[in-house]
Formats: structure tokens, sequence, C-alpha cells
């Protein structure tokens, strides 16, 4: 078995997108032994931790990316994909990462005969107008988006979502399908990490949120947490915010509350951060897709309050001590008082918790969900 890969993110970046990325390379390489050819943007630093062939793409000129936005092409790979083929190299599998990446080459793969994968990370339409600030630019990109998204939909022989309510959505925007669509998920790439969990003092509770602090979605959800569900915190909760270029506005809002709320950005390790906490909070309630921060809790055993809008992907946890979910400030208020008691009152198990992650998952547990979709034999 031979794979194209079709990229855009960084597989060896920090960041959800590029953490599930990772995830995923490895494993559709450890399905084709390696034979797998991966195309990346310049400027990326490999290693060895993923075997492949990666195929560097130099960046577009001023000139092509404003072409772009008349062809359509949301990406730069498209020569260089295209010329591969024009060689003659054969591919059993071409999975486009995102649906971006698919714009200008599905048909062409099609036609000759390979079979087609596309990764839906997220509904991009929704990222797009939760994340892309100017307007302008929005407007420009809601288009091309929404046309790569339905051609990849309608054209893939497999849709892979990492929520099952991302694949309903696609369902009422584009129609059926006669594709194989699946729910991937996403998962690990390195085996669970030997944590030495933190003693817990139930009278002096930390709470730790942690995202990318300079993205839209990011910024709303510290709004968000100060304006509406501070308030509701036990009289004197920690709480530690951490994560990668915290912008003004986010440095701001943490230094107004003194020493009750501590600001650590770009750590070096985001693991020590939260383990220093008793509770994980995700207050996003933008964007789409699955919200790969409420991951770093759950892996940590940390019990998971999480916005309903970043609770999507995690069915098999929601409503058990592991992850409780919240919609208002008055739903935060009651699910993180009965959070508090039943920590006070030493029911929850951080060793439990970080099981029933691993059973989810795990790199093991995403390979079974890959292989099972494209009926891959063990």
């Amino acid at each position: 078995m031979k794979i194209l890969f079709v990229n855009k993110d960084n597989p060896f970046g920090v960041g959800g997108g590029d953490f599930a990325t990772h995830a995923y390379l490895l494993a559709f390489s450890e399905l084709c032994n390696g034979n797998i050819d991966v195309y990346l943007r310049d400027g990326i630093k490999t290693n060895d931790s993923i075997k492949a062939n990666f195929i560097i793409v130099p960046e577009r000129s001023i000139f092509a990316r404003i072409k772009s936005l008349f062809t359509g092409h949301l990406h730069r790979n498209v020569n260089a994909v295209r010329k591969r083929l024009a060689e003659g190299v054969r591919y059993d599998y071409c999975v486009f990462n995102n649906s971006k990446t698919s714009t200008g080459l599905i048909r062409q793969v099609r036609d000759l005969g390979i079979k087609t994968i596309t990764i839906h990370h997220n509904v991009e339409p929704e990222f797009v107008r939760d994340n892309t600030p100017n307007w302008l630019h929005r407007t420009l990109l809601m288009h091309l988006v929404k046309k790569a998204e339905r051609t990849a939909w309608q054209l893939s022989d497999y849709n892979l979502f990492l929520t099952r309510q991302d694949l309903q959505t696609f369902k009422s925007l584009y129609g059926e399908n006669h594709s194989i669509n699946g729910i991937i998920g996403t998962f690990e790439y390195n085996p669970m990490p030997e944590i030495k969990l933190k003693e817990r003092d139930p009278q002096h509770l930390t709470i730790s949120i942690t995202g990318t602090l300079c993205l839209q979605q990011g910024i709303d959800g510290i709004r968000y947490f100060f304006d509406e569900l501070y308030q509701y915190l036990p009289e004197g909760a920690k709480v530690i915010i951490s994560g990668r270029q915290p912008t003004e506005e986010v440095k701001a809002l943490c230094s107004c509350h003194g020493s009750n709320v501590q600001l650590i950005p770009n750590p070096d390790d985001m693991s020590e951060v939260i383990n220093k906490a008793d509770i994980y909070l995700c207050p996003t309630r933008l964007g789409g897709g699955l919200k790969l921060r409420v991951m770093d809790g759950l892996r940590l055993g940390l019990p998971v309050i999480v916005h309903s809008c970043s609770a999507r992907g995690y069915d098999e946890l929601a409503g058990s001590d592991c992850l409780s979910v919240f919609d208002s400030k008055e739903e935060f208020a009651s699910e993180l008082q009965k959070l508090v008691e039943k920590i006070q009152n030493g029911t929850i198990r951080r060793d439990y918790i970080r099981q029933r992650y691993e059973e989810v998952f795990s790199y093991q547990a995403g390979l079974r969900r890959l292989k099972a979709i494209l009926s891959v034999e063990d």
C-alpha cells in the first residue's frame, strides 16, 4: 500500500491541529509501513518520530496567492502534487488533511483511480467565522471554504470527522453523499506519560485554563470566564491561565484579579502547569471541531468542566466524573458546586479519569477506529 498525504499543518509543531495531524500521520504511516509521501510547507523542522518521505513545498509568490482567490486553491501544494502525479507515481490512497488541501486536486486524483480520504478537522465555515476578525478577508474566504468542503464531502471515498456533531452539520449543510463517513476523533501519538499526581488540598482549589491565547476563540473564552463565570468560584480558589502568545487584552484581564490569577505564557511543559490544578476548565464557546485542550486536562486525570461548544467529541466521557458540560453561567455554577463537593468528599479519582481517557484517546484506540473505517484488518 502506498499513500499520498496532502497537508497544510505542521505535524511537528505546537497546537491542536498540529498535534492531531501528528497522530493521523503516524497512524497512516503504520498502515502502509512508512510507504507514504507527505507534503509539508518549507521551514518545518522534521524528525524521525514519523516514518515517511517528506516533500517540502516553498511558499507561493504574492501573485499566486492573489490568484488563488479566483482559482480557489487554498494551499500551496497543487502544482507540486500535480507534477508528482504526472511523473507516474502511483498511490492507493490520497489523504487530504482538511478539505482546503483537496482544492485543485481531488477530481484529478479520483480520475487516476486513487481512493480519496478527507479528514475534516472542523466545520470550516464556523472556524473562519469565529477566527477571522477582518471582515473583508472573512467574506472572501467564506465562499471558497464552503465550496471546498462541499466538493470534498461529495467526492471523497471516505470522509473522516473528529466529532459526530460535525458529521451531522455536514449532512444538514450539504445533503447526503455516497461516501463512507466515519468518526475518527483524535488521539495520542505518544504513550501516556508517567506523571506523579499532585496531592490535593480540598479546601484550596486550583482551576486551570489553557489554550492558544492569541486566537479569537481563545480570547473570547477568557473574556467569558472573567465576565460571567469567575464570580462563582469557591472562596480562596486559585486560577492558572496558560498558553501561547497571550494578547495584551488577556494579560490585562488576568492582572485585574491580583494573586488569585496566575498567567503563564508559552510554558515549556504544559503538563507541569496543568498538574498543579484540581479542576480543568474550558470556557471556549466559539469554533467548530474538537477542542484538543480538553484532552490536556483528562490526560492528567483532572475532572473537566467544559462549555457545550467545546464538549463535542467527548461524548463517551460526558456526564461522568470525568466531564461536566454547561451552557450558561447558572449551569456552570451548578456543575462546579457538585464537582467541588465530590472533590472535598474524596470521591473523584484521578487514576480512574486517566484510565477512561486512555481507553478512548490512546494511539491504539485511534488506530483501531481508523482501521475499522477503512476495513483494514489487524
